[in-house]
C-alpha cells in the first residue's frame, strides 16, 4: 500500500474515531470529491479532473454529431451555442440547481465556452492578433468596472457559486483569458 492511501486511511480513522466509520465513509472520502467538491485536502482538485474530462468529451461528442448529421461546423456559432449552454448553467445554479447531478452538468456546461474560446482563438483569431497595450488597458478597464460595480466578485466553479450573477462570470473570465492570450504574445 502506498504512502498516500495509508495516510488517507489513518486521517479518516482519526477524523471519525472508529473503523466502522471508516468503511461507512469510504464513499465520502474517495468518490464524492470527484463528483461534488473538495471535502478533504488529499483530493483537493479532483473535481476539476472529472469536469475537464466531461467538458472535452462533450465538445468531442457535439462535434462528431454535427459531422455525422452533415452540418458544417462554424466555430463562431458553436461558441455562441456553448455560451448559451453556459448561461443556462449559471442561471440554473443561481436558482438552486447546483447539487449532485446538476453540479456536474452545470460545471460541464459552464466550462464549454472557455474550451471553445481557446480553440476559436487558436484556429481563427490568433493570426489577426497583434500586440496592443491599448487593448490590454481596455480589458483591464472592463475588469475594473466589474470589481467597482460588484464589489467582491469571486467566481467559484467548484460549487457553481456565482453570487446570483449570470452573465458577469463570463465577461470577467473572458477578459482574463484574453489578457492571458495577450501576455503570451509579448
Amino acid at each position: 500500500m502506498n504512502y498516500g492511501p495509508r495516510v488517507s486511511l489513518i486521517y479518516l480513522c482519526i477524523l471519525n474515531g472508529s473503523f466502522y466509520d471508516l468503511w461507512r465513509n469510504l464513499e465520502n472520502f474517495f468518490i464524492e470529491p470527484w463528483l461534488i467538491d473538495h471535502k478533504y485536502i488529499f483530493n483537493l482538485s479532483a473535481w476539476f479532473l472529472l469536469s475537464l474530462f466531461l467538458i472535452q468529451l462533450t465538445n468531442l461528442l457535439i462535434r462528431k454529431t454535427l459531422i455525422k448529421l452533415g452540418i458544417a461546423i462554424n466555430e463562431y456559432y458553436l461558441f455562441l451555442i456553448f455560451l448559451a449552454l453556459g448561461i443556462v448553467a449559471t442561471y440554473l445554479a443561481s436558482v438552486g440547481y447546483n447539487t449532485s447531478f446538476y453540479l456536474i452538468l452545470g460545471r460541464t456546461f459552464f466550462g464549454l465556452p472557455f474550451v471553445q474560446l481557446g480553440y476559436l482563438y487558436k484556429t481563427k483569431l490568433e493570426k489577426f492578433d497583434k500586440p496592443s497595450l491599448k487593448r490590454i488597458f481596455v480589458l483591464f478597464g472592463i475588469q475594473l468596472i466589474l470589481v467597482l460595480t460588484h464589489g467582491d466578485f469571486s467566481v467559484a466553479m467548484v460549487d457553481l457559486n456565482f453570487g446570483g450573477r449570470i452573465i458577469e462570470p463570463f465577461i470577467s473570465s473572458f477578459t482574463e483569458s484574453i489578457c492571458a492570450f495577450k501576455s503570451l504574445v509579448y
